[in-house]
């Protein structure tokens, strides 16, 4: 068999005689991407290329360029940053950073699902991007679990604009994934950034559920659902998830565009994640307090050099030295620096020198204002380095108190479950011990929230060791208690507590409850009785029943002489017990056989219930002679009567 030696293509080529193409990193419906050497920077980079029967639709092609110029204009640290587009032999390609983590749907893929708190921290980054890539007009149309990529420290949005490029091309059918895409997208048309809310709304669904709503196999049916139902509440899914996580994937995934969230970000704070203001917005609801004797007034400062700013400038009096002077010092300004110069006295004609007074006090107050200049810089803007304390297994107050003492600043993040880390304590820190960081640097912190929870198995009709194993395999304790059972054979898990389910820290006990068997019940007296008396006694007591005849000299004739097992036995309910009956006395009259025949009176002597003996010397001989016992004698029911024939 031929070995296949087919190369990719692109593989070692120079695009745009700068990126050297090192490798594949993967390959979409649409395009594929590889890492590359960026020669000109001397920097790793990703390049995502369409494939080739996209490449050659012209249409495509330029919608595709101008796609990468729309993302390149994107600046913000959610979003994977575009440095360069271009073209070579006829193929457009998009140059990206490099970005090393995994992506979403690998951690979907490892964990199965997220908790609520893990979702909302997760998406709130995805939010961020896309409310800033709304705002500067450009729609993602391809929000799913591959296009998020996890870093160590950050989220970041890939693949801006390539969907909006494949629904250029004439033959257009279904560009994005199915189980994400909005309705209106599938209708054809106009669309804007509700439609990656909408998508948004199914991510949340999948990472709280472990799966998307609708999905198989057939593309165009999970795409007729979309368009014809509604997504489900993801408690449908996950009973203990709150009522609030279903009204927001609800609102996100409204059908109706209008009632959907406005911006990516208010769905996320709905479901959980801290809200993340926009440094635009920031500084517009800052409040600008104004020196003392002029009233406040809500807004920005106009930018230095603006319109704005040279509008204010116009309309400011201009008196020289003096003016400049009487007004407020740059370094009543600066943080921490509360040092402002003397007022001047007006000059006056009477004082010839006043003119050089004010010109020192000026320059004092330019002085004094370079200096607090300096230390702001100093303290703020001039990176210093620091080394970052050991913060494993400390309190929040130790913690804030070591990192204090570094010049550094502390934020905690989401709680993960440690089994070695007391609950309360710091279990991670996002720069490791001994690391040097920028002075006034935040480094979050992770705290423990104790042992980890885990769910106490189904273990009804196990056997008690296998159940024993698998609890202890938990990491829970396990104590057994044992009871009676009809239904579950003995030995055999009947139940446990806490139930099936029941979420449970590691190292809590779990008590399983094992069947002893049946119930067990003595055997009643029934000794005296008439038979169908005594069996009917047992049968209502849940016995099976069957009966033996004995003789006896003692008991009547069909009265039960007693039970096997013995009265007063305990055994299982439904067990079997045998009554032993009374066949009468056991007294019989030895009859007279002498002088008969030996086979006649061999018979008599049996059918009397006795045991005919005959010596070896007499077996050839054919009459009795005498018997023993005499004929008459009463003797016990088996007895031997020996007969002497001749």
């Amino acid at each position: 068999m031929a070995k296949n030696t087919a190369v990719d293509p692109l593989l070692g080529t120079l695009l745009g005689h700068r990126y050297e193409v090192v490798a594949l990193i993967a390959r979409g419906g649409m395009a594929s991407v590889y890492r590359a050497y960026d020669r000109q920077l001397d920097r790793v980079v990703a390049i995502k290329v369409p494939r080739r029967e996209f490449a050659a639709d012209q249409r495509f092609a330029d919608q595709f360029r101008r796609e990468a110029r729309a993302a390149a204009r994107l600046g913000h640290p959610n979003v994977v940053t575009v440095y360069d587009s271009g073209d070579d032999r006829d193929l457009p390609y998009i140059v990206m950073e490099h970005v090393t983590g995994r992506t979403l749907r690998d951690v979907l893929d490892e964990k199965g699902r997220l908790s609520p708190t893990a979702t909302a921290e997760l998406l709130a980054g995805v939010a961020a991007a896309l409310d800033h890539a709304h705002s500067s007009g450009v729609v993602h149309l391809d929000v799913k679990p591959e296009n998020v990529l996890l870093t160590a420290d950050t989220v970041k949005v890939a693949d801006f604009g390539l969907v909006r490029a494949a629904r250029a091309r004439p033959e257009y059918e279904l560009a994005g994934t199915a189980q994400y895409i909005a309705p209106e997208v599938l209708r054809g048309g106009v669309v804007d950034g509700r439609a990656d809310i909408y998508a948004l709304g199914v991510v949340a669904y999948e990472c709280l559920t472990g799966r998307p709503p609708f999905d198989g196999p057939d593309r165009d049916e999970v795409a007729r659902r979309h368009l014809d139902e509604r997504i489900p509440p993801p408690s449908r899914v996950v009973a203990d998830l709150p009522a609030a996580l279903d009204y927001a994937v609800l609102v996100a995934t409204d059908p109706d565009v209008e009632r959907r969230y406005r911006r990516a970000s208010d769905f996320t704070a709905a479901i959980g994640a801290r809200r993340q203001r926009w440094t635009e917005e920031a500084v517009r609801v800052t409040t600008v307090v104004p020196p003392a004797g002029e009233p406040a007034a809500v807004g920005a400062q106009p930018a230095p050099g603006s319109a704005a700013a040279a509008t204010v400038a116009s309309e400011q009096p201009t008196r020289g030295l003096q003016a400049w002077a009487a007004s407020p010092s740059p370094a009543s300004f600066v943080p921490g620096w509360e040092t402002t110069p003397p007022p001047l006295r007006p000059t006056t004609g009477r004082h010839p020198k006043s003119g050089g007074i004010g010109l020192k006090l000026g320059a004092v107050a330019f002085v004094l204002a370079l200096v607090a200049s300096g230390l702001y810089a100093w303290e703020y803007l001039v990176p210093r380095g620091t080394t970052t304390p050991d913060l494993i297994g400390a309190t929040v107050p130790e913690a804030r108190q070591k990192l204090a003492d570094k010049g550094l600043r502390m934020v905690e993040g989401p709680r993960v479950a440690d089994r070695r880390i007391a609950e309360g304590r710091v279990v991670e820190q996002s720069i490791p011990p001994g690391r040097t960081a920028r002075r006034r640097a935040v480094i979050q912190v992770r705290l423990s929230s104790g042992l980890p929870f885990v769910a106490v198995p189904a273990l009804a009709g196990q056997d008690e060791d296998e159940a024993g194993d698998e609890l202890t395999r938990l990491r829970l304790k396990v104590t057994v208690t044992r009871t009676n059972d009809e239904r579950v054979a003995e030995g055999k898990v009947i139940r446990t507590s806490p139930a099936a389910l029941t979420r449970l820290r590691e190292g809590q006990t779990v008590t399983v409850v094992v069947s002893a068997g049946k119930p067990k019940v003595q055997v009643p007296d029934v000794a005296g009785q008439p038979l169908e008396q005594a069996r009917k006694a047992l049968t209502d007591d849940g016995f099976k029943v069957v009966d033996r005849a004995e003789p006896n000299d003692q008991v009547p004739a069909g009265a039960v002489i007693g039970t096997d097992p013995p009265t007063g036995t305990e055994v299982e309910r439904g067990s079997q017990v045998t009554l032993v009956v009374s066949q009468g006395t056991n007294q019989v009259t030895v009859p007279n056989v002498e002088g008969m025949g030996r086979d006649q009176a061999i018979a008599i002597i049996a059918q009397a219930g006795l045991r005919p003996v005959i010596d070896v010397e007499d077996l050839f001989k054919d009459q009795v002679k005498k018997q023993e016992p005499d004929p008459g004698t009463l003797v016990p029911r088996g007895s031997p009567v020996r007969l002497k024939l001749d």
